[in-house]
């Protein structure tokens, strides 16, 4: 404790500094539990999901309705499920680009 009101004493601007830095500090973490709590509150709580039959259920809907072409459809599911096999190991074969012609620099 006397250190520091030595350094209170010894420096009149560092209180301040001390202050400031504080205060700034508190006000970030209270605007962003604010927001939190706000969102909470008006229900716009975002909730992800990884669950391919969960993302595609408003674009089968879509679909459905005729709001989207087949084609798209299509070509959405096939992303969507590229994107649950990201856990497994690419396929083995030769990389784009990299073939024997290749005049593409190696790193």
């Amino acid at each position: 404790m006397t250190t520091v009101v030595v350094l209170a004493t010894s420096h009149p601007n560092l209180v301040w500094y001390v202050a400031l830095v504080v205060l700034t500090a508190a006000m970030a973490a209270g605007s962003v539990w604010m927001l939190r709590v706000w969102n909470d509150v008006k229900g716009e709580t975002v909730e992800t999901s990884d669950d391919p039959d969960e993302l595609l259920r408003p674009l089968a809907e879509a679909f459905a309705s005729g709001q989207m072409s087949e084609e798209e459809y299509q070509r959405i599911k096939r992303s969507i499920g590229r994107g649950s096999d990201a856990g497994r190991a690419p396929p083995a074969g030769p990389k784009p680009g990299r073939g024997a012609g290749s005049t593409e620099a190696r790193p």
